[in-house]
């Protein structure tokens, strides 16, 4: 797959590989993926605001950081309508939105730009992004295959791609962009990984464990290892190990405490999408509050057990999940949703109706949460 372009895609990833220090190797974000700022030098020169402007846009910067996303939205949608091809506000005003649960606005202002710019490829690659998110992995394919193909990708662009595969289980066009990364000398040990962890879902068992035995001696020293073979003692159920490598974990030194419970966190979850087991889908929930627990900071750990829960109808376990996410993420109103579908459920009327009205001021394309509104209206 995608042979015709092997060549530009070779140097286009080791391009990537020097300018992309770091990064969660399952899909990481309800954020935008971070783009090297000298890729996006020729497009601010060409689309960006004069240098007049520039207070509204730090303005909108130091909204965002305080998380007064509203403000920051003020602020990015003064700038468009100075200049409405201002790419580069979109950008920003894409992520505003992303923050309050405004996820198809988010989407709307990537394809403005592409429509301004159609080879804006921080565009495509936030796209590639946001749908995978979103378990829309069509399209997300579709923006990640773009850039490869008119060699405008990096290494988050093949990752996001050999996730979608693995969601979609078309595991024969993982590993091929697999090795188009390895052949470039990508280092990182998802690319290895995401093919043994094929062939063991697969049932191939006994190559599994010979490759799987070189890929732990490959990268001994690596300090993801150890989050590696969790996801592999999960899958095969063995509670002695996940207790040991449990253990293993809390005494590992990480760059940031909650890393381990995030990569996992995402690990575990793809996983369960995948297979459909119940207890994939548990232990993907419990990690999630594990990253809550040691910091709050994180929207997508929330949003993860809330959408699972959801699926489950948990809606006992959503209520006191999604008021501390409304606390912590007051203008995010997935959680309002969240929130108000729970106690619709559970019986308490003025928590729901007050919650679902708060939502609907935001966004009502929702017929299910539209129709719990109409109901409890009437019942006043």
């Amino acid at each position: 797959m995608f042979q015709r372009n092997y060549i530009l895609t070779i140097v286009i990833i080791i391009a990537g590989l020097l300018l992309v220090p770091s990064f969660f190797a399952f899909y990481y974000t309800h954020e935008l993926s971070t783009i090297p700022s000298k890729l996006l030098e020729p497009y601010k020169k060409k689309h960006h605001l004069s240098d007049s402007f520039q207070k509204i846009f730090d303005r909108g910067l130091k909204a965002y950081s305080k998380m007064d996303f509203l403000r920051a939205e003020q602020a990015y949608n003064t700038l468009l309508l100075i200049n409405s091809r201002d790419i580069i506000a979109l950008e920003r005003l894409a992520q505003v939105y992303l923050k309050q649960g405004k996820v198809n606005l988010a989407i709307n202002a990537l394809l403005k730009i592409l429509r301004i710019e159609p080879e804006y490829h921080p565009a495509h690659n936030h796209l590639a992004q946001i749908y995978l998110y979103k378990k829309d992995f069509k399209q997300s394919i579709r923006h990640a295959k773009y850039l490869i193909e008119n060699g405008l990708a990096y290494v988050e662009t093949y990752l996001n791609l050999i996730n979608a595969f693995f969601f979609i289980k078309q595991y024969d066009n993982m590993k091929s962009i697999c090795r188009i990364a390895q052949d470039a000398g990508a280092k990182h040990p998802h690319f290895l990984f995401f093919p043994l962890l094929a062939d063991l879902i697969n049932g191939r068992e006994n190559q599994f464990e010979s490759q799987y035995t070189e890929f732990q001696k490959q990268f001994e020293n690596h300090p993801d290892r150890v989050l590696y073979n969790y996801l592999v003692a999960l899958y095969k159920r063995d509670d002695k190990q996940l207790r040991r490598i449990d253990r293993e974990i809390r005494k590992a030194t990480f760059n940031h405490s909650v890393y381990p419970f995030m990569f996992l966190t995402l690990g575990v979850e793809a996983i369960a999408y995948t297979q459909n087991k119940n207890y994939l889908w548990k232990s993907a929930i419990e990690m999630a509050n594990r990253v809550i627990k040691n910091s709050d900071n994180f929207l997508l750990p929330y949003r993860i057990s809330l959408n699972i829960l959801r699926e489950r109808k948990d809606f006992k376990q959503i209520l006191p999940l999604a008021t501390d996410g409304i606390e912590k993420f007051p203008t995010y109103t997935a959680f309002m949703e969240f929130l108000g579908e729970a106690a619709f459920f559970l019986n308490k009327s003025d928590l729901a109706l007050r919650s679902l009205q708060k939502a609907l001021k935001v966004r009502n394309s929702n017929p299910d949460y539209l129709a719990y509104t109409a109901i409890l209206m009437l019942q006043k």
